[in-house]
């Protein structure tokens, strides 16, 4: 039977040492008043060793932990408390790492409510005003990294038309090592950083007559707000030539030429395709763009046909369509580099993860497969955004 979080000591000391504070219990050695003053310490947490110079070694007193002008200032902190049963505060600075502490001192009363016993708990926090600066600097990221990823879904827009066997994410690049949050309007709760790079990745699903719909994601080079701008044109020009039904290498064909005038757009990439919901049957072509994966009966290729040179790269170009037939109940993957390229691994490498993927996850629903590449193929180094569409054909 599982143990109930209130009385999980494993959960208790978790939450201590995840405390945002230094913390300390310490237990008078004597309850005799008239006793010498003398408290060993009977609990504390990690920071305590940093934030309040208490250190290490729960059952030793003040005098073995600290030097004797130490010890008697914590001492004489902690029998006020006792005998008082008054909270105490006072700041003092350590030199070493040029830190201001907040000491609060309390009173604890024993949980059986034996007379005589009293413990003093100590919380220590750092009031520096570099402490005072980062938490403010924090803040600000945190707003600013808000913002940055609404703007990027509202350049993306609404998906509308989006089947249930479809789902879509981005990724923002986050730089490693940042702290994670959920950003507003980011399905699946996939961790972001506090400093986003808004980017050039992008996707779109556009339902068109016939059963059909068109799946779309691309590239822009850069990692900026340029980037993001350009990005969001090429989306708009993209799903107005979707819905003139002319198929996908005709797409490109007209995204050439709007890239040969819009500045940024050069080297861009796409893939777009074009699935029959009831048939399977598939068109497509590529722009320089990754391959799609397509995962079914333990196993999974690459449409790789109809690839062509990024948007501009080529003046006049010739966009080659390709086709293809999926099987019911298989797992279509597009998306971009960000999702599988690493500096310390071959890219082929990554492409192989994520199809292996598709293939052990088929029994995951699209929603939960997308969320689940998104957190399996961690954020490359250095960051990058990503887009992806996962489309499971009908069973």
């Amino acid at each position: 039977m599982t143990t109930p979080p209130a009385q999980d000591g494993a959960l208790d000391r978790a939450a201590l040492e995840q405390l945002p504070y230094g913390f300390g219990l310490a237990e008078r050695t004597s309850s005799d008043p008239d006793a010498p003053a003398e408290f060993r310490l009977v609990r504390f947490n990690t920071a305590s060793a940093v934030r309040a110079g208490l250190g290490a070694g729960e059952g030793r007193t003040h005098r073995e932990l600290m030097s004797e002008a130490e010890a008697r200032e914590w001492t004489l902190m902690c029998e006020q408390v006792w005998r008082t049963g008054e909270t105490t505060r006072r700041t003092r600075h350590l030199p070493a790492g040029d830190l201001d502490i907040e000491i609060t001192a309390y009173p604890v009363a024993h949980p059986d409510g034996a007379d005589g016993t009293r413990y003093v708990g100590v919380l220590a926090a750092d009031v520096s005003p570099r402490a005072a600066e980062q938490a403010t600097r924090e803040r600000e990221q945190r707003r600013l990294a808000e913002v940055a990823i609404t703007l990027q879904h509202a350049i993306l827009g609404p998906t509308d038309g989006l089947p249930a066997q479809v789902a879509a994410r981005y990724r923002p690049a986050v730089p490693q090592g940042e702290p994670a949050f959920t950003g507003p309007g980011h399905p699946g709760g996939v961790g972001l950083g506090p400093v986003l790079q808004v980017g050039g990745d992008f996707h779109d699903v556009v339902a068109l007559p016939g059963d059909r719909c068109a799946l779309l994601v691309g590239d822009v080079v850069g990692k900026d707000l340029a980037a993001a701008a350009v990005m969001g044109q090429l989306r708009s020009a993209a799903r107005v030539l979707l819905l003139q039904d002319n198929g996908p290498a005709a797409v490109l064909t007209a995204l050439d030429t709007f890239a040969e005038r819009l500045p940024g757009a050069l080297c861009t990439t796409v893939l777009c395709l074009v699935v029959h919901t009831g048939t399977g049957h598939v068109d497509y072509a590529s722009a320089g763009h990754l391959p799609a994966l397509c995962a079914h009966d333990g196993g999974y290729r690459e449409l790789a046909d109809g690839l062509g040179p990024p948007l501009a790269a080529v003046p006049g170009a010739v966009r080659t369509p390709a086709s293809a037939l999926i099987p019911p109940g298989a797992t279509l993957l597009l998306y971009t580099d960000g999702l599988v390229e690493r500096r310390d691994r071959d890219l082929d490498e990554g492409i192989t993860r994520a199809g292996e993927m598709l293939v052990s996850s088929a029994e995951a629903d699209v929603e939960e497969l997308a969320d689940l590449l998104l957190r399996e193929l961690p954020p490359a180094v250095p960051p990058d955004d990503t887009a992806l569409l996962v489309y499971r054909h009908r069973p």
